[in-house]
Parts: C-alpha cells; sequence; structure tokens
C-alpha cells in the first residue's frame, strides 16, 4: 500500500503511547533557496543537530536517540540514501531525527534545532511536523505503523498544516 492508505492509521496510533518518535524539518521551497543549495553546509547544520542531541542525553544522564546507525556520509556532504536505519535520516530536502517515544518534549526539541539555525547562520524556514509511530521493521508495517510510511505522513502534514521553523522559533503560516 502507499503511505497515504495509512493516514487513518497514523491518527489512530497519535492517541496510544508508542515506542518512538519521529521530528520531521523540510526545506520551505527548497528550489529557490540559494543557501540551502549549499548542502555541505546543510549537511553540517543537519549533524550538528545530532551532535546537541547527543549532548542533551550527556546532561540528561538518558538515551534520546534511537540507536540507529549514524551516518557519518553526511558529514562528508554525500548525499547518499542508504536505508532506513539511520539517525537522522535524510531524504532530498528532508531530514527526521528518530527518539525515544517521552525522551525529550517537542519544545526542547524546537529549541535546539532553534539553536543550530543560529549557530549556522542558517536563513531558509522548514516545515514541522512530529508523531509517534509502532516499528522501526518493514515486515511489521502491515499491521502497526511503520516508520517508513511515517516519514511521507510528516512530509505532507507539515507542509498541510504549515507549522515554520526558522531562526526565530516556530509559528503557524496562513
Amino acid at each position: 500500500m502507499a503511505w497515504n492508505e495509512y493516514l487513518d492509521l497514523f491518527f489512530d496510533v497519535q492517541k496510544k503511547k508508542c515506542p518512538f518518535r519521529a521530528f520531521c524539518f523540510d526545506v520551505v521551497d527548497s528550489r529557490n533557496q540559494t543557501q540551502y543549495n549549499n548542502n555541505q553546509k546543510h549537511y553540517q547544520f543537519v549533524c550538528y543537530v545530532y551532535s546537541l542531541l547527543k549532548l542533551e542525553e550527556k546532561l540528561k544522564n538518558k538515551q534520546i536517540l534511537l540507536n540507529d546507525k549514524y551516518n557519518k556520509k553526511y558529514e562528508l556532504g554525500n548525499h547518499i540514501f542508504n536505508g532506513n536505519n539511520y539517525n537522522p535520516m535524510i531524504l532530498g530536502d528532508n531530514c527526521t531525527y528518530f527518539v525515544i517515544n517521552g525522551s525529550i518534549i517537542t519544545e526542547r526539541m524546537i529549541e535546539i534545532f532553534c539553536e543550530a539555525l543560529n549557530e549556522y547562520n542558517i536563513n531558509y524556514s522548514f516545515h514541522f511536523s512530529t508523531g509517534v509511530y509502532e516499528t522501526n521493521l518493514y515486515q511489521e508495517g502491515n499491521t502497526k505503523l511503520y516508520k517508513g510510511y511515517m516519514l511521507n505522513i510528516l512530509e505532507y502534514l507539515g507542509k498541510k498544516n504549515n507549522y515554520i521553523i526558522n531562526k526565530n522559533g516556530i509559528s503557524k503560516e496562513k
């Protein structure tokens, strides 16, 4: 089935206590963002957000990020999709961070993201969405909300709901 056939399951799952949460950030109007087109700086920024989350883990003395593989290829600026077990996962102009549900509140994730935007002087905006999901295993995707379908749903909802994050924080655009 296509990801959009899982929308009903997505909304049902949001009412449950699920083990995983995803935070999705999608560049607004990326084709026309000249700064975004500097992929090296963008990937360094994405990795910096990851490092801030690792620091948050040390400061709070608890696991936040899923133990997925960290793709060092991102640090080199290579834009290669290598499967669904990377954290963060970059698909085009979208980056998604996977965490243990309840390990970090949405407001804190947004603060960390904005801190990185300011540190790297990123002047473009991102659509934002977040949601919980049930499994990282594709084989379980016929009965549980799977990470891969979740990515597409969050990207869709981020644009539809129009929550925008930039260096100043989050707002809802009309």
